[in-house]
């Protein structure tokens, strides 16, 4: 299976797979559909428990793959409605439950006639051949459909060593191993629900009905008929049904389950609000931007299947290796049986039976399942942070970055001006200074008037600085200026004498001075140092007086400084900053953040970040993640190893473009993600190393007489689980407290 949907893929169908557990069941759904009419792409996820049907065209053919299903052993439902999904069932005991524990019961009851009724052996035979019979039928019938398909899978090799136990009378053996392998499919299963429940967690964040006005009044609706421009009410303590804008009032939204920020985030009229989210506060009304099927939600929850069904570097390897190595145990096992007795002498019987020893302990089982458990969980644990991991491959990576590069721009800061100093000529006031610069700016839309207005209004009241000028006018590339009606021109019309009416004029300092406004050389000087220090200037004159200049910067992020030593203290060896702004203003942030001035790089234009990303990878082995918008950037994100969007929450070119996305605007996130993909690298290790040497250990036992049956399957069934449990502990929850909605009801983690 490839890495990325078929390009040619015009529609999808995903299914739920009732019992998919093992990659045996993936081989199989494999050679039902490969090649199948109208299918371009399969994606099998063994962790979520689906399967996802690329069609060529726009038609499926969702029957047909159920019936193709059905025919290898396999129930499957298609999901029909989008940005909606099932909870997996959470039912503890299932029909393999049962038949291992009327399995074990007929095994007791084989057990009593040995040793406690003279004379019943074959009742006793027919009690341990009912137990095997009735404690294997899903390993039995699993290995038959193997069979039709012409594979080699694990439940043979079990089917052959129970067979071959009790041809040659180990009754007992036989029943403990079908026994104990069809209670460590069970304790498999049961881990991989709790795995699916992650994504079972998403669903419930978004509630199924929505209060929508209908005429005079809100009536309760289901949520996927909610459409854009729906006026929606919000009570407090209510989820958000679906993306929208606030229409009126003012509240607190809890954005845990989409950014993973814990603090409450104030919203005021015409703010984004995500389905999913909590109101905290009063009740309001917000209007619907997007259908629930393409909520952020929605796409967050496409993404983490997509991301689950992607096979990482390190699980590829492992089902290649599974593929040969299976077929190559049967051969081993058949050559112990053949030529033991001649190499080392000994009753054929003997080697016959350490033959099924070295079949079951060589079961691929715990080494197929020991990457993707591990992934699954690391993926779901960062998506609890606010981190959409778009696959294991990409966590993997993250996991051994060595560098990083960052745009500046809304990344270290905060991707808006304000004002960050002023310096007022001699005699005049610094309150007078921004006063005359509200003034002119009041009805300006570019980002320097917008910052000198939103400081002015932290000072004065809206009524001394608006609609106070008149004939204002954009003067381009220089600034802007207009006329003031002082006090004695109180009450007159907008054509009252111009000599009565001061010019302001807000803007830059050579186009006043080429107005005649008189420039002091102390002060002149004292500016340039303020734009040397990476400020943006402006300055402001009345008629031919100058009043002073402001300084406006794009403030750094209050959390930038603690992210960056995160990120160094996570292995990050080289963080290079990449900006479109000029020198001195890149400067000024890097040395804020203490970065390297030599890995600051000013004027780059999208192919320029190109080239400083290639750079790094060279001098790192391909080990550079690079941060940015997810816009912008998006050439630059596609030529790093790992490409990180930040922001992502409600950005469809985010979600998409990026590799990893930060839901929120914080850096820190980063930090976490490498902490998680670092933890999820040494898990898969440690899951490898022990499915790899219990097996190696147990063969040579085998070899060697010293293994039997039962003790063969319980070494698979234990590493199996080890495995299981050793990835789970990705899922954990973090120490920290989090926020948690008024209403009293447990939060819900935003998982995988």
């Amino acid at each position: 299976m490839s890495d990325a949907p078929a390009s040619s893929a015009a529609a999808r169908t995903v299914f739920d797979v009732e019992g998919l557990c093992c990659q045996s069941e993936v081989r199989m759904i494999e050679d039902a559909l490969q090649g199948a009419p109208g299918v371009a792409e399969l994606r099998i996820s063994v962790p979520s428990g689906t399967l996802t049907v690329y069609h060529d065209g726009q038609s499926s053919r969702d029957e047909a793959t159920v019936a193709a299903l059905g025919r290898v052993g396999l129930k499957a439902h298609p999901r029909r409605e989008a940005g909606r999904r099932a909870a997996p069932s959470s039912s503890a005991f299932d029909g393999r439950f049962f038949t291992v524990v009327a399995g074990a019961l007929l095994t007791a009851l084989g057990a009593f006639l040995r040793f406690g009724v003279e004379g019943a052996a074959m009742a006793e035979k027919l009690a341990l051949g009912a137990a095997i019979a009735v404690g294997g039928v899903y390993v039995f019938r699993q290995a038959f459909h193997a069979l039709r398909q012409r594979r080699i899978d694990i439940n043979i090799l079990v089917t052959v060593a129970v067979i071959g136990a009790a041809a040659i009378g180990e009754w007992f053996e036989a029943t403990a191993v079908i026994l104990l392998f069809g209670f460590a499919e069970w304790l498999e299963a049961r881990s991989m629900v709790r795995a699916r429940e992650a994504i079972g967690a998403l669903v419930s964040l978004a509630p199924p009905v929505a209060r929508v006005r209908r005429g005079e009044g809100f009536e309760e609706v289901p949520v996927d008929e909610v459409r854009p421009g729906d006026e929606v009410e919000l009570r407090p303590g209510a989820r958000v049904p679906v993306d929208g804008e606030l229409l009126s009032g003012v509240t607190e939204i809890d954005e845990s389950t989409i950014t993973g920020e814990s603090r409450h985030v104030r919203k005021v009229e015409g703010d984004a609000l995500y389905a999913g989210t909590v109101n905290q506060a009063g009740r309001v009304r917000m209007r619907c931007t997007e259908p629930a099927s393409r909520s952020t939600l929605a796409r967050i929850i496409d993404a983490v299947e997509e991301a689950r069904a992607q096979a990482s570097p390190a699980e590829q390897f492992i089902d290649r290796f599974a593929r040969y190595y299976t077929p190559a145990v049967v051969a081993l096992a058949v050559a112990v049986a053949l030529l033991g007795p001649l190499v080392a002498g000994g009753g054929g019987e003997l080697w016959f039976y350490r033959a099924l020893v070295f079949l079951v302990i060589a079961c691929p089982c715990a080494l197929v399942i020991s990457t993707p458990i591990a992934n699954v969980a690391g993926l779901a644990r960062a998506a609890r942070q606010g981190i959409l991991v778009k696959g294991g491959k990409w966590l993997e990576r993250l996991g051994g970055l060595r560098a990083l590069a960052l745009d500046k721009t809304g990344t270290l800061t905060e991707g808006k001006l304000v004002v960050e100093a002023m310096e007022a000529a001699p005699g005049v006031e610094a309150d007078e200074l921004l006063l005359a610069a509200a003034r002119v700016e009041a009805a300006s839309e570019h980002p320097i008037g917008r910052a000198i207005v939103a400081a002015a209004m932290g000072r004065f009241e809206l009524a001394i600085f608006v609609d106070q000028v008149v004939d204002a006018r954009a003067v381009v590339g220089a600034g802007i200026e207009a006329r003031l009606r002082d006090d004695d021109a109180a009450g007159r019309d907008d054509h009252a004498a111009p000599g009565s009416m001061p010019t302001l004029r807000v803007g830059q300092l050579e186009w006043l001075s080429e107005l005649g406004v008189a420039l002091d050389e102390d002060f002149v000087a004292k500016a340039h140092a303020l734009e040397g220090r990476g400020h943006t200037l402006v300055a402001v004159a009345r008629d031919a007086q100058l009043l002073g200049v402001i300084a406006l910067g794009d403030r750094v992020r209050a959390e930038a400084p603690a992210a960056l030593a995160a990120l160094r203290a996570a292995g990050i060896e080289e963080i290079a900053m990449l900006t479109g702004d000029g020198r001195p203003a890149a400067l000024a942030v890097a040395e804020r953040l203490g970065l390297n001035p030599e890995l600051v790089f000013a004027r780059q234009t999208p192919h320029d970040k190109i080239a400083r990303v290639e750079a790094l990878k060279a001098r790192t082995d391909d080990r550079v993640a690079m941060v940015g918008d997810g816009v912008n950037d998006a050439p630059a994100l596609a030529a790093a190893s790992v490409g990180v969007a930040m922001g992502a929450a409600g950005t469809d070119v985010a979600l998409e473009s990026a590799d990893v996305a930060l839901m929120g605007d914080d850096l820190s996130r980063l930090a976490e993600a490498i902490a998680i993909g670092k933890k999820t690298r040494a898990i898969i290790l440690q899951n490898i190393s022990v499915a790899l040497g219990l097996k190696a250990i147990f063969l040579v036992l085998a070899m060697g007489g010293w293994a039997t049956l039962w003790m063969a399957i319980v070494a698979d069934m234990g590493a199996s689980m080890i495995v299981i449990f050793n990835a789970m502990r990705l899922l954990r929850r973090q120490a920290e407290p989090t926020a948690q909605p008024s209403s009293g009801s447990e939060e819900p983690a935003l998982a995988a």
